[in-house]
């Protein structure tokens, strides 16, 4: 990064992170309202439909928060100004202010750090009304979970409530057993009686809300438009994996004597569908309106689990790139998916993925294709299992693999020889040497 200026403003704008973005959220400001920053600090986070991104300060200056949290602006509107002298702060955001209120609420307090100011009754007692700074996600998720805001102690900058604090009160109003009206705001509770309900049809399971993130709605679009549009069935088929883990370990000796990237189950299987595709073209392709489309590239996407989502990083070319290729490729994504940092371009172009859970100590389940391919892998655990041989007993390795296709591309009977070829490819791993990158 090259010097940053000093004494020039300069804008912090909503950025483009991959062609079809066309908004994004802000989730949190990591610096508050006036704070002094420096060039490539993290002053915020972003979400949008398929990634949460951290936006750095383009210079040194202070801070002026333009957008509060829980706003969700275009692509190209200006969040926040990084200025070069702090008492042009104040002179700004009172400029602001006074361009943006209506006439009736100009001249009011307003908050510091971006946000919404609401009246508060103070809890020692008097008559007198102050004010607090709450985030317009918690405000809402208090509204809607019934939270008085008397009850809620705000964490951030000069009590500034976030969604964590009112999601605290509301487990604590839970457990000091408050009944659910008691929560619950004059106006919500006379629309609940006067709706005619009764106290026994009223009824229901206490339960928490929580807002659903732009990426939590972009997955549950995909998976139903994908399930509805598409005529799914699922193979299931066992692999002996004894050889392949042999291999794994021989190249993660070799790995660890070079430096590189530790070689697992997931990476070796990327290498082996991919090699599995070329001689399959229907598996490596998709049904779109009234064509078939048969892809030239094989592009792997491998699941990546995050605390509230799934990203699909995409491996491509995966059939020209060696095993330390991959797996040197997908470490990088996978940290990057995980941190926040991944760009939407590396997860998109994806012809076949790949989805493992065999970490949770599931054998098999049925994968949901993602939109524009035609199959998608579930790898399940791998298991000791003992069976019987030419020389008595015999200890192995088990597998369990769950091939998802669309129907209406591809028979079941092409789908079960593609699967079938994976497991020969794990079996004789050495096959895998015959193979140009």
């Amino acid at each position: 990064m090259s010097e940053a200026s000093e004494g020039v403003q300069s804008e912090v704008m909503m950025p483009r992170l991959g062609l079809t973005m066309q908004e994004g959220t802000i989730v949190q400001w990591a610096k508050r309202q006036g704070e002094r920053v420096n060039a490539g600090e993290v002053i915020c986070t972003i979400e949008t439909e398929k990634i949460t991104h951290e936006i750095e300060a383009p210079s040194n200056g202070y801070l002026q928060i333009l957008q509060p949290e829980g706003t969700t602006v275009a692509v190209g509107a200006i969040i926040a100004r990084i200025l070069p002298r702090q008492e042009e702060l104040t002179a700004e955001a009172a400029r602001s202010r006074q361009l943006q209120a209506p006439e009736s609420a100009r001249g009011q307090p307003q908050p510091a750090g971006g946000g919404t100011v609401v009246p508060k009754q103070e809890t020692a007692g008097g008559d007198g009304r102050r004010r607090l700074e709450i985030s317009p996600v918690a405000l809402r998720m208090a509204q809607d979970l019934g939270v008085p805001l008397e009850r809620v102690e705000g964490s951030g900058p000069r009590g500034r409530i976030h969604k964590a604090d009112v999601l605290r009160a509301w487990q604590q109003l839970r457990s000091e057993g408050a009944p659910a009206s008691a929560a619950m705001p004059p106006a919500q509770d006379v629309a609940r009686r006067s709706s005619g309900e009764t106290e026994q049809q009223g009824r229901q399971p206490a339960y928490d809300r929580e807002p659903l993130t732009p990426m939590r709605r972009r997955i549950a679009e995909h998976m139903l438009s994908s399930l509805q549009g598409t005529a799914q069935l699922t193979l299931m088929m066992e692999a002996d994996v004894t050889q392949a883990l042999r291999l794994r370990e021989e190249l993660q000796q070799e790995q660890q004597r070079l430096g590189g990237t530790a070689i697992t189950i997931t990476h070796l299987l990327v290498k082996i569908v991919a090699c599995a595709l070329r001689e399959h073209r229907r598996l490596n392709a998709a049904l779109v309106g009234d064509e078939i489309r048969l892809y030239r590239e094989i592009n792997i996407g491998v699941a990546t689990a995050l605390e509230d989502g799934l990203l699909v990083p995409v491996i491509q070319g995966a059939d020209r790139k060696s095993l330390a290729e991959i797996s040197a490729e997908l470490q990088v994504l996978a940290e990057q998916a995980r941190s926040g940092r991944l760009l939407p371009d590396a997860l998109v172009g994806a012809t076949f993925t790949i989805t493992n859970l065999g970490a949770q100590g599931v054998d098999y389940f049925t994968p949901i294709l993602p939109r524009g391919q035609g199959a998608v892998l579930g790898v399940g655990r791998i298991c000791e299992q003992v069976r019987a041989g030419a020389d008595g007993f015999q200890r192995y390795s088990r597998l369990g693999l769950s091939l998802t296709f669309d129907h209406r591309l591809i028979d079941g009977e092409p789908a079960a020889r593609f699967l079938a070829r994976i497991r020969y490819l794990l079996e004789h791993p050495a096959t895998l040497l015959l193979s140009a990158h």
